[in-house]
C-alpha cells in the first residue's frame, strides 16, 4: 500500500495535535451558539470565545476586541479589504496587490473596482518575487493598502514581506498579507 504524502502546506498545513484536544475539549462541554447568550449553554460558549480572543490578546498585547475570528482565509481577506477601503476612501481609494495573489484577494479587488477603486496588479518577476522597486513606485497620494500574501499557495513563492511592511509603514500605508506556516490570517494594520 502506497502511503499518502501532502505537500501542498503552503495552501494549508495540518492543525496542531494540542489544537485539536483543546478544541475537541471545548466542543464537547460545550455545544451552543455563542451569539445565543439568553440561555446557559449559550452564554458557556461565547465565554469560551472570549476567553480564547484575551489569550490571544495578551500574545501579542493588544485589546481583546481588537480581533475578530472568521473562518478562513476568504472571509478574513474580504473583510480586511473591504473595511480599509470603506473606512478610508476619503484618504484615498488605490490599492496595491500582485497579479498572483489569492484568488479571494483579487475577486474583492475586482469587486472594489467597480466600487470606483483603482487597484494596481503588480506582475511578478520570472522568479514569481514582486519587484520592490516597482512597488514603491507604483504607491500614490491615494494608496491606502498594500495586500500581498507571503507564500503562493499555488507556486510556493516566497515574498520578502518585511521589507514590503517597511515600504508600506514609511508611507503610512496599511499593509496586510496572508502568513506563512499558520492557519490564521493577520492583518497588519
Amino acid at each position: 500500500m502506497q502511503k499518502k504524502i501532502y505537500l501542498d502546506y503552503a495552501a494549508t498545513t495540518p492543525t496542531a495535535p494540542e489544537v485539536l484536544v483543546a478544541m475537541n475539549k471545548s466542543l464537547n462541554d460545550t455545544f451552543a451558539n455563542p451569539a445565543s447568550t439568553q440561555h446557559f449553554f449559550g452564554e458557556q460558549a461565547n465565554q469560551q470565545i472570549e476567553t480564547s480572543r484575551e489569550q490571544i490578546s495578551a500574545v501579542f498585547n493588544a485589546k481583546s476586541p481588537d480581533f475578530i475570528f472568521t473562518s478562513g482565509a476568504t472571509e478574513s481577506n474580504n473583510l480586511v479589504l473591504k473595511s480599509v477601503a470603506q473606512r478610508f476612501q476619503l484618504h484615498g481609494k488605490h490599492i496595491i496587490t500582485s497579479a498572483t495573489e489569492h484568488k479571494c484577494v483579487l475577486d474583492t479587488c475586482k469587486f472594489l473596482e467597480s466600487q470606483g477603486f483603482k487597484i494596481t496588479y503588480l506582475k511578478p518577476n520570472a522568479d514569481g518575487l514582486i519587484d520592490l522597486n516597482k512597488l514603491a513606485d507604483s504607491i500614490t497620494e491615494e494608496t491606502i493598502l498594500i495586500s500581498i500574501m507571503h507564500v503562493n499557495n499555488e507556486t510556493g513563492v516566497i515574498q520578502n514581506i518585511e521589507k514590503i511592511a517597511e515600504i508600506a509603514a514609511e508611507q503610512g500605508i496599511f499593509f496586510m498579507s496572508m502568513p506563512r506556516k499558520v492557519s490564521v490570517n493577520f492583518t497588519l494594520i
